[in-house]
């Protein structure tokens, strides 16, 4: 029976630039702003230069943009393996905040056969000013979230993973309790990143990284993004994303566990 691959997160979960290839044929690779840049990281360009890449990347693409990225990425292409429709629910700049009240929001629209995707991103995004966008035009009050922390700031990222697992894993219960088909797909190796943050942290406390980890929901029985980008080694999209052969794998890897 046919249903619904829907899934939430970040830009990498959106598909953010893997359209990169169409304007780099059609338009950077012509224009003596832009062919300097490609193959440039984000940190190696200025911001005037970010301006200049985006601008002309939304004249070329207009209102195709979004479209074309949720068509290329892992969602959609899990969904044609089933024979299911896609509904991509993931934005740039979303934390795992804006992330946890969109499935929430959308809890009494899953069907049975759906499949619901909550993919990772980074722990330092925990209310974002995207996630308070998120939350404020799907009027839930701003307050209701900013309560749970203490003076609205977390002395630091190891224990705003915390707070984000917490609310993550209050969204997996009720996706246990009512039967819904859900997947906590890692995008970036989330273990990895904490260990990062700990490592590189003014603030070391093992206690605050093992409770992390032991709260960590994301699934790890399946490849994450990262490790499949290390494993074929293809250069990511311009602006520090993962191509198209990275979002195909993936998308194999996740098919192949449910």
């Amino acid at each position: 029976m046919e249903g619904i691959v829907w899934a939430f997160g970040c830009s990498i979960t959106h598909g953010d630039e893997l359209p990169e290839k169409e304007f780099i044929d059609n338009v950077a690779i012509n224009d003596p702003d832009l062919s300097v840049l490609i193959g440039k990281s984000y940190n190696q360009l200025s911001d005037n230069q970010k301006r200049i890449w985006f601008q002309k990347r939304h004249e070329y693409f207009g209102t195709r943009y979004d479209e074309l990225c949720n068509s290329m990425a892992y969602p959609k292409l899990l969904a044609e393996k089933l024979g299911y429709d896609c509904k991509n629910l993931a934005g740039p700049g979303f934390g795992q905040t804006a992330t946890s009240i969109l499935v929430d929001k959308y809890m009494d629209q899953y069907a049975s056969d759906d499949i619901v995707i909550v993919a990772s991103t980074f722990v330092n995004r925990l209310i974002t000013p995207m996630d308070e966008n998120i939350v404020e035009s799907h009027n839930i009050n701003y307050s209701e979230v900013s309560k749970y922390l203490e003076d609205d700031v977390l002395p630091d990222p190891l224990s705003a993973a915390i707070y984000e697992f917490a609310m993550l894993n209050v969204i997996k219960d009720k996706l246990i309790k009512n039967n819904i088909n859900f997947i906590f797909y890692d995008t970036i190796d989330m273990a990895g990143h904490l260990n990062s943050l700990h490592y590189n942290s003014d603030h070391r406390n093992d206690t605050i990284l093992n409770l992390a980890l032991s709260m960590n929901p994301f699934n790890s029985q399946i490849d994450n993004m990262l490790k499949i980008q290390n494993t074929i080694d293809t250069p990511r999209c311009m602006l520090n994303h993962y191509g198209p052969e990275v979002h195909k794998i993936a998308a194999e890897h996740i098919h192949a566990y449910i």
